[in-house]
């Protein structure tokens, strides 16, 4: 089964596969349409821009579409910088400045006060044809059916996922990706930077909403193979 993964973030990438390991799924990335134009992440919500992105990618790929949208709340910045995460500097995808802008607003903040969160919203945007819609949602996702960016004849899946810790007062650990040097995750006893990549797959806020969609991938992928 051929499924889109409508980001360029190549950890997010990493994650997804790594997460799918095992299934029956061919996925094809950015790079393989590059005409494809993604739209302006300008939604109220972070369901509203996972939705968004699956939805205009599968329209124009004609493939069963899979996007997220994601960041880290901040109990002290009153759940910034939410969905503006991967462009609270000013320049979208500029870790180093998100990281920097995020330890400069919580100089003086004291550690017991530093509480977040990572949230992540996936949305499975498909045909109303395809074997993806053959089921009734597992536990956890929800249809949705009529969204100002759906292109008649096709819907959504839609899962989220949190993880909750805390923001550390300096960087730790160089693995991962965006405010993962930051995140510090108390069941681990690190931060997402200083933990390998299965670890953090075991725990993150993708992986949680990931699991809940991977029954339906399960089904969906079993009936096209044996079709």
């Amino acid at each position: 089964m051929k499924i889109l993964l409508a980001s360029g973030n190549v950890g997010k990438l990493r994650e997804i596969e790594a997460l799918t390991q095992g299934l029956p799924i061919d996925w094809c990335g950015l790079a393989d349409f590059p005409d494809l134009v993604l739209p302006l992440e300008d939604g109220e919500t972070f369901v509203d821009n996972a939705v968004l992105k699956a939805a205009a990618a599968a329209a124009q790929s004609g493939l069963p579409t899979l996007a997220d949208d994601s960041g880290i709340c901040v109990d002290a910045l009153e759940g910034a910088p939410g969905i503006h995460s991967a462009r609270f500097a000013g320049t979208h995808g500029d870790d180093e400045g998100n990281n920097d802008l995020l330890l400069r607003r919580l100089e003086g903040v004291l550690p017991e006060r530093r509480g977040a969160h990572f949230h992540c919203s996936i949305a499975l945007a498909s045909p109303l044809d395809h074997p993806l819609m053959r089921f009734p949602a597992p536990e956890g996702v929800r249809l949705i059916t009529r969204h100002e960016t759906l292109n008649e004849g096709h819907y959504a899946w839609v899962a989220e996922g949190q993880v909750h810790g805390r923001i550390t007062q300096e960087r730790r650990g160089l693995g991962g990706f965006g405010y993962d040097c930051l995140f510090f995750h108390p069941e681990s006893d690190c931060t997402f930077g200083e933990i390998a990549a299965a670890t953090k797959n075991q725990w993150s806020h993708r992986a949680v909403a990931l699991k809940k969609v991977r029954t339906l991938l399960e089904r969906a992928a079993s009936v096209e193979c044996a079709e």
